[in-house]
């Protein structure tokens, strides 16, 4: 009962005045007292119950939060507007040095590859519980009364919310499957163990260095061990040799475990054949937009009324070094469409170019260029946005687009400049 009393105490040490002056200091010998005087008044019921769901569930909720194991991918809350822009901007291009040609173009410019995407609020979602006269007063008589109003709260709304973020982190894995550069690896087997981690071990070391192949939008990026993620498949995650593979991050066990390691049950059904993602720690693109909790007492039903609104943003970088090891037979590209396939343009004007990889089931990254321009400020981003330069004086650009994955499938798109 000690447990009790000093929660009732600290309920009454945060409540309001006239609860302080009505309701006496707990001891185990007066609960049925504390009880009598809190439930032959209404404003004092809302007040103890404030005050649980509140100050007592909130800190447990709190607490439960952070052991979401993908909790590492939240970045934070976003109460500003809705959308959140995403800014990349490219490596810049190496000039060779001749001072015949810096004399003419000392002043010419040099427009930066400047890439950006928008990330929507896309999930409004609300929770709502119930809370009964006769298990308030249940909660002032026993210990495992006051547990039992609490563990209602926690696990029916924010325990709720907090199986409801990861399954929406889930989501984004197999939703955004052709984000993922796709990896080979042999079916999962004791004997197949070692060269998983191998193979793992090997595209871990070549995330280190520079280069547009591992990212949706062929940007040029390289990822740090320390700014990877390795999310595993339980099944996979019981036969590898987790040593190993912390060795691979150049970790120690107990700091591979705690941060760059995690385990999850599948997937998605879209992505039965993959037993792991290795990704930068920037992919997921998840921030909190509404954290609140309201209450409505009902005088009719006697009861109290409360709902968890919870408002976010779920998205992924098409920047940010993501790949997939899959068991699965890697689909090559076929063919690639582009839209539009021809246009008319005039200067310092900007189209989008959209490219779709046949088959569907292989990669949907694509490299873009542009050729048969004159002018430095004539170039196409890493999202496929054109720009035609003020002065530019050529009659037709050709825009190219090359599958990431079979990067012999190419398709061009003309463009006729006015």
């Amino acid at each position: 009962m000690a447990e009790l009393v000093q929660v009732l105490n600290e309920i009454r040490a945060h409540a309001s005045a006239d609860y302080q002056r009505n309701v006496p200091v707990a001891v185990r010998e007066n609960l049925q007292q504390v009880a009598d005087v809190v439930m032959n008044s209404q404003t004092l019921q809302n007040d103890y119950v404030a005050a649980i769901v509140n100050r007592i569930s909130g800190e447990r909720y709190t607490s439960r939060r952070y052991n979401d194991q993908f909790q590492k991918f939240r970045k934070g809350t976003n109460r500003y507007g809705t959308t959140i822009e995403e800014i990349y901007v490219n490596m810049a291009n190496a000039h060779e040095y001749n001072p015949a040609i810096a004399e003419n173009e000392v002043y010419k410019r040099v427009i930066p590859d400047v890439n950006a995407v928008f990330h929507r609020r896309n999930s409004k979602i609300f929770y709502k519980d119930t809370i009964q006269y006769d298990s308030l007063y249940a909660s002032f008589l026993s210990e495992g009364g006051m547990r039992s109003l609490v563990a209602q709260i926690v696990d029916q709304m924010y325990g709720a919310n907090n199986r409801d973020q990861f399954y929406q982190t889930k989501a984004l894995m197999s939703g955004n499957a052709p984000y993922f550069y796709q990896v080979n690896v042999p079916a999962v087997s004791a004997e197949n163990a070692n060269s998983i981690v191998t193979t793992i071990r090997t595209m871990s070391n070549m995330l280190t260095f520079p280069s547009n192949l591992y990212n949706h939008y062929g940007v040029t990026n390289f990822t740090p061990k320390e700014r990877q993620v390795l999310i595993l498949r339980a099944d996979v995650a019981a036969v590898v040799d987790v040593n190993s593979l912390a060795m691979a991050f150049n970790l120690q066990y107990r700091d591979f475990m705690a941060g760059t390691y995690m385990i999850t049950d599948d997937f998605g059904d879209d992505m039965e054949n993959c037993v792991g993602l290795l990704v930068d720690d920037e992919f997921f693109q998840i921030y909190d937009n509404l954290i609140k909790f309201t209450e409505n007492y009902n005088g009719q039903g006697l009861n109290w009324q409360y709902f968890l609104h919870h408002w976010a943003t779920y998205s992924v970088s098409p920047f940010s070094n993501a790949i997939m090891f899959t068991t699965a037979t890697l689909t090559p590209a076929t063919a690639i469409a582009i839209t539009p396939n021809s246009v008319e343009m005039g200067k310092d004007d900007t189209q989008v170019f959209e490219a779709s990889v046949t088959p569907a089931t292989a990669s949907q990254a694509v490299r873009w260029s542009v050729s048969g321009g004159t002018q430095a400020d004539t170039y196409i981003t890493a999202t496929g946005l054109l720009h035609v330069g003020v002065e530019e004086n050529a009659s037709t650009l050709t825009v190219t687009a090359t599958s990431v994955q079979t990067p012999t499938i190419t398709q061009t798109a003309t463009v006729t400049l006015s």
